[in-house]
């Protein structure tokens, strides 16, 4: 299969780009970037595919492939549209819309092509997330509780996440976390929603930390603090009635990270070690093997999904604002 990736900044240089190097099942590798140069050698001879610096030439240009858009927020819904108008199939980075009438439109527009439309939302696809999911179906009773923290340092000025027009704010950024957290380890959607967003710094012009609250039908909450100008802090705890579970660097690891569960069963703690996994190789993998198999309805339901609790999400906050 050949891809052609729409953008090639800081993520597509150090995790995308390597990851489809990684798998046999992509053929070529084509980029398009608009606002800056390809350097040579950014794609191994192997898999060297065309080079564009224009994105609706490339659309045009490529042969019908897997179009891999990364762009800023506010950029995703009208690329995927594009994408999915020239008969490809479409990988989009999180969050995937920032709107939910951009996810429904997006959704159906695939399903009259009988194209495939997948939010590349990864961290779980690490075996940390598979063995959280082992390790909970195992216990006789579901969770209580689920704790999130995901925050990192201020970025540079310049960056989208800190720009309204693109998309920008640590909601849109982090919540997404969140909302496929609950749903991978608590199932399904939330019956409940409240955030609140922390006040605006005067140096910004979109929030930078959020609190949220998803409360679930097994009676389970999801509490997370999430921040993109905070000291690091990336992991969660799962809390049940004789058991938790704690783990570190869960939504951004690593491709060779080695992580240990801290488990506590009945107060005897224990640690249980996990093997490294490339989230991005894997979730691409996963993505491409259900293309061929023509069986990837599932990736446009969870982006729709995950689309309307984010918009639930938004208007709490926007009511608590208020």
């Amino acid at each position: 299969m050949h891809v052609l990736l729409i953008g090639y900044g800081s993520l597509a240089k150090r995790r995308i780009v390597p990851a489809l190097e990684s798998l046999g099942s992509v053929d070529r590798i084509h980029i398009a970037e608009a606002f800056g140069v390809v350097p040579e050698g950014a794609v191994s001879a192997a898999k060297q595919g065309r080079v564009f610096s224009d994105f609706q030439e490339a659309l045009v240009s490529c042969g019908e492939c897997l179009v891999y858009v990364s762009q800023p927020n506010s950029a995703h819904a009208f690329w995927v549209g594009q994408a999915l108008e020239a008969g490809h199939h479409v990988i989009v980075d999180k969050p995937a819309v920032t709107e939910l009438a951009e996810a429904e439109r997006l959704c159906s527009l695939a399903a009259s092509k009988s194209r495939c439309v997948a939010e590349a939302n990864v961290w779980y696809h690490h075996p940390i997330a598979d063995t959280l999911r082992q390790l909970i179906a195992a216990q006789k009773t579901p969770p209580l509780a689920v704790s999130a923290t995901f925050t990192s340092p201020a970025m540079n000025a310049d960056n989208f996440r800190y720009r309204a027009a693109l998309g920008g704010g640590a909601l849109l950024d982090r919540a997404s976390y969140a909302v496929s957290c609950g749903r991978m380890l608590l199932g399904g959607s939330p019956s409940d929603v409240f955030c609140r967003k922390s006040p605006l710094l005067p140096s910004r012009e979109v929030e930078t930390s959020f609190s949220l609250s998803l409360t679930y039908d097994c009676g389970a909450t999801l509490l997370a603090f999430m921040s993109i100008e905070a000291e690091y802090r990336n992991g969660i705890e799962v809390i049940g009635r004789d058991y938790s579970l704690e783990v570190q660097r869960l939504f951004t690891p690593p491709g060779d990270y080695e992580a240990s569960i801290q488990v506590r069963q009945n107060n005897v703690a224990s640690t249980m070690r996990v093997s490294a996994g490339d989230t991005f190789a894997r979730f691409i993998g996963d993505v491409v093997a259900s293309i061929e198999a023509g069986d990837y309805a599932h990736q446009a339901d969870l982006l729709l999904a995950d689309a309307r609790v984010m918009q639930a999400i938004r208007m709490s906050a926007k009511g608590a604002r208020e």
